[in-house]
């Protein structure tokens, strides 16, 4: 199966446009610089909208582009279950959640690892399964949520998108 994938020129294009709407828009909305670290917010949106992206394109769904209304979901399955994608750049990677943070009603939390824009699905969990009090731990930035990607579930995604591109 399919797990790694690579945003082509078009589709980089796409993802660093709609960071950029989505960090203004934020700005606009009074919402708080949350990052942390050394990256900028618009570098971290660029990496969540790449993550978002990537998994669309790796399953043959269309990503929800929207960048100017509040939304719970990143996704939304055939099915009509709802995904949040959370994108992250390390190797052995974790599902995060901060505790502190907008925990949204969402059915699934989905992790991609990678560099913009390169990615890889690693798995996901279930909302019920990650915001457990035994997953918290404190990375120096407050209480969170995690689990480590080798205790996600791995469910193959459907190969439909068999051209590369973006399905629209």
């Amino acid at each position: 199966m399919k797990t790694k994938v690579s945003l082509n020129e078009k589709e980089q294009v796409l993802t660093r446009q709609k960071a950029q709407e989505r960090n203004d828009w934020n700005r606009l909305q009074g919402n708080i610089d949350g990052s942390m670290g050394d990256k900028s917010s618009v570098t971290i949106d660029i990496e969540g909208m790449g993550g978002e992206i990537a998994f669309a394109k790796l399953a043959g769904l269309m990503p929800d582009l929207d960048t100017t209304s509040p939304k719970d979901n990143d996704i939304v399955m055939p099915n009509g279950t709802t995904v949040n994608v959370k994108a992250v750049s390390h190797y052995d990677p974790d599902l995060k959640l901060l505790k502190g943070g907008r925990i949204r009603p969402v059915d699934v939390y989905l992790l991609m690892a990678g560099v913009f824009p390169d990615y890889e699905y690693r798995g996901w969990a279930t909302s019920e399964e990650l915001i457990q009090e035994k997953n918290l731990h404190d990375y120096g930035y407050g209480p969170t949520y995690r689990i480590n990607w080798r205790g996600l579930h791995f469910t193959e995604l459907p190969e439909i998108n068999k051209e590369g591109v973006i399905p629209w």
